[in-house]
């Protein structure tokens, strides 16, 4: 199976894709090369918060435990702890499906 980049950009075919960060450690130039996805970046968790509940008709993901606030995983519909995870539920409709149904 194909990394993390390759999963983001076939994803994005499909699926609106909303990658959020504080850009702390700089790196968010480079993902947005490596995948497409532009970041947008939110420096507070009632910032990230409320772009998260401003979503409509979609499944939010968390990934991780790093920025996971409790705010922020009341809001989620799925919590993963790796990113390949993360991506390989939506790679998966009916394996999404299931965890959602659990």
């Amino acid at each position: 199976m194909v990394g993390v980049s390759q999963r983001l950009r076939l994803l994005g075919q499909s699926l609106d894709i909303a990658f959020l960060t504080a850009a702390t450690h700089g790196g968010a130039d480079a993902v947005s090369q490596k995948t497409g996805i532009v970041p947008v970046i939110i420096s507070t968790i009632e910032d990230k918060t409320q772009y998260i509940q401003s979503l409509s008709g979609g499944t939010i993901v968390v990934v991780g435990t790093e920025g996971a606030a409790t705010k922020l995983l009341t809001a989620a519909d799925v919590l993963v702890f790796a990113p390949l995870d993360a991506l390989d539920l939506f790679l998966c409709p009916k394996c999404l499906t299931a965890t959602l149904h659990a």
